[in-house]
C-alpha cells in the first residue's frame, strides 16, 4: 500500500513519535470501542466488514498494545509500522482516522522514512 499524494503532504512532517502516537491512539480506541461490543456484535463486526482475521486477534491486540511504550524509539515505530502489516493489528490498517489517514499509510510513511523501505 503505498501513499496517495494527499496522505503523503499530511505526514510528511510528522516525526515517528506522532505517528507512533497516533496508530497507538486509534486501535486504543479502537479496542475500547471493541470491548464494549458483545460476542454475537463482535461476530457481527468482523463479518460485516470483511475483517480477515478472528475474534481471537482482535483480542490479542489488546495485549499487544498493552505492552507498548509512551516514548517510542525509532526502533519501537518501526515494529509498530510492521505489526500494522503483518500480526495481531492488521484488522485496521485500511482504517482512517481522525486526521483522514489510513493506518496503513502511516505504517508505510515509517518504513520508507525510517527503515529505508524495508519491512522487516
Amino acid at each position: 500500500m503505498g501513499l496517495t499524494h494527499e496522505e503523503l503532504e499530511m505526514v510528511k512532517a510528522l516525526k515517528h513519535e506522532e505517528v507512533y502516537e497516533r496508530i497507538y491512539t486509534y486501535y486504543s480506541n479502537f479496542i475500547r470501542k471493541w470491548n464494549s461490543l458483545s460476542e454475537h456484535e463482535k461476530e457481527n463486526y468482523i463479518f460485516g466488514n470483511g475483517f480477515t482475521c478472528n475474534i481471537g486477534s482482535v483480542n490479542n491486540s489488546a495485549k499487544y498494545l498493552s505492552g507498548l511504550g509512551t516514548k517510542p524509539s525509532v526502533a519501537d515505530s518501526i515494529e509498530l509500522a510492521i505489526n500494522v502489516f503483518r500480526k495481531d493489528i492488521q484488522y485496521c490498517y485500511h482504517d482512517t482516522d481522525n486526521y483522514g489517514i489510513k493506518m496503513g499509510a502511516y505504517a508505510t510513511y515509517i518504513l520508507d522514512n525510517f527503515n529505508n523501505g524495508k519491512w522487516q
